[in-house]
């Protein structure tokens, strides 16, 4: 099992590089002014100071180069802990998330398309269970966010136990009473500015449908812009009768050890189930494909 703290490890690698590298070059420059003030020469062409200079250079250039083979020699062993379950939760603000966890992901509505917003909810109260009720290691669980009104965080638990086991009835007052929209699409704007190359198609149209799910490898709600890799899933253009298969096919994609690999999600199955919802509604015009939907996106935007 890897060192959790290893990836505190590597930025502070990350830092030494700069300091190392730093004093190198000061100490250079030190050196050669010293040499030069005792050979007399304003020029740094006598046999005395050029050897100042270059042993210099070589200082510099091996505390360099070390410090970078510390940051890789820290990072080799490092990989994220297999992630075993998700549990939701409430985020009554930006910047609110509880640190420790393996993944964030967050439940991103931006309109207030009630019938879209109230299914999906309810599908995330229907197949997620709260965090509380997840039984991994914190560094094992990806925690869903899911906003909430500041003013409405205690309501939560009422609107619980007044809908018993009616999880539409529970994502129905959620999504008209309870979600925090104002902070869905701020999440929206972050992604957004600038987007990455594989997000410019999506950020240059209307971000105003979905539902949304978002996920990062830390807290994230806060963070602008978000370097990749990351997860972004479109629904909307998903028939909400699907819902429950893409959020189960999203909880088995969070498990694998590369987030930005979409094969769990991108499954014919979940391809087929949207064209037979779509025709059994008769509506028309061109559907959209799974890996449109889906935006698995990796270091340098690598899909």
């Amino acid at each position: 099992m890897p060192d959790p703290t290893c990836a505190a490890a590597v930025r502070h690698s990350i830092d030494k590089v700069g300091i190392d590298a730093g004093k190198a070059v000061e100490k250079a420059a030190t050196d050669t002014g010293k040499a030069l003030e005792k050979a007399g020469h304003p020029l740094p062409n006598t046999p005395a100071s050029i050897d100042i200079i270059t042993k210099a250079t070589q200082d510099a250039s091996h505390a360099i180069n070390k410090s970078v083979q510390d940051v890789r020699d820290t990072a080799r062993p490092f990989r994220r802990l297999r992630i075993l379950e998700t549990g939701y939760s409430q985020l009554p603000e930006l910047g609110r998330e509880e640190a420790g966890y393996g993944l964030y992901s967050y439940a991103v509505l931006s309109s207030t398309d009630t019938n879209r917003s109230t299914a999906f909810l309810a599908e995330v109260f229907k197949s997620i269970p709260a965090i509380e009720q997840t039984g991994a290691n914190q560094k094992q669980l990806n925690i869903f966010y899911v906003p909430i009104k500041k003013d409405k965080t205690n309501d939560f638990a009422d609107a619980i136990e007044s809908s018993g086991d009616d999880v539409k009835k529970l994502g129905a007052t959620y999504a008209t009473s309870l979600y925090d929209y104002k902070v869905g699409r701020t999440i929206l704007d972050h992604i957004c500015n600038p987007p990455d190359d594989s997000m410019q198609t999506f950020c240059a149209g209307d971000t105003s449908r979905g539902p949304y799910i978002f996920t990062y490898e830390r807290p994230a709600s806060d963070m602008e812009p978000v370097p990749p890799p990351f997860l972004f899933v479109d629904l909307s253009d998903i028939h909400p009768g699907a819902f429950g298969e893409l959020v189960s096919a999203f909880r088995a994609q969070v498990k694998r050890e590369d987030l930005a690999d979409g094969v769990r999600i991108n499954t014919p199955r979940l391809a087929l189930l949207q064209i037979v919802l779509k025709g059994a509604d008769l509506l028309p015009g061109v559907q959209k494909t799974v890996g449109d939907i889906v935006h698995s996106v990796g270091i340098g935007g690598k899909k």
